[in-house]
């Protein structure tokens, strides 16, 4: 582009001023410095100006490439799943269970959360309320773990990652985090998630994501679990 610029007020030079000192050789004699400096001044103007048509086209694709960055959904830069995805309140009460719970979404002074929380019971073979999400991109082909950012009751609470290959309801890979009363990040590498049964493949394939359930489970308590951001690593 740089060149192509050049090129233009070069023949601009050629165009409108070599030809008139032509035309007036006779006539210049006395004044050829005059000219010739006024040439020389013509030319500089014409490359800086081309130089300044260059940044500018710098600038505004720099700025586009900005844009792009921040508000393409799959782009460079990783996506907050707490924002971009659906997800939805599942608890034991579908095999009988009796632990009772909500998700729903807050507003923070650390901006706006997912909540989960509710009384987790492990009565009648139940004990688990979860907030999850279906997941089919992607992102996290290259990716090597789940970095989140929450906040909850000193409770350890747990991701589950179901997959292609997780074919019953009990079929997950697990991997557990512990709250604090403030605002902690939390990174969960993929090769750190252990199965729920030997049935299952050894290792979470992050190729073939099916669902991500953020859970609270295994024990009687109270669960109340703040989560803003979550996305891979």
């Amino acid at each position: 582009m740089t060149l192509i610029l050049l090129l233009v007020h070069l023949g601009f030079y050629y165009k409108n001023i070599l030809p008139k000192t032509d035309q007036k050789q006779s006539r210049e004699l006395v004044n050829k410095d005059k000219l010739t400096l006024k040439n020389l001044e013509l030319f500089s103007l014409s490359i800086f100006v081309a130089l300044v048509e260059w940044m500018i086209i710098r600038a505004l694709r720099t700025f586009y490439l900005i844009l792009f960055l921040l508000f393409s959904g799959g782009g460079l830069l990783a996506e907050n799943l707490i924002v971009s995805q659906t997800w939805n309140y599942i608890s034991d009460r579908v095999m009988g269970g009796v632990s009772l719970g909500k998700a729903q979404f807050e507003d923070t002074t650390s901006g706006r959360a997912l909540r989960l929380f509710g009384e987790v019971s492990t009565a009648n073979n139940g004990g688990f309320i979860q907030v999850r999400t279906q997941y089919s991109k992607s992102s996290s082909h290259n990716a090597l773990g789940l970095e989140l950012t929450v906040r909850g009751n000193s409770e350890v609470y747990f991701i589950h990652i179901r997959t292609n290959g997780t074919r019953l309801p009990w079929h997950y890979y697990s991997q557990s985090f512990k709250t604090a009363p403030e605002w902690t990040a939390v990174k969960l590498p993929f090769d750190k998630f252990e199965r729920s049964s030997r049935l299952m493949g050894k290792f979470l394939d992050q190729h073939n994501i099916n669902t991500i359930g953020l859970v609270a489970y295994g024990k009687d308590h109270y669960a109340d679990l703040y989560i803003k951001d979550l996305r891979f690593y």
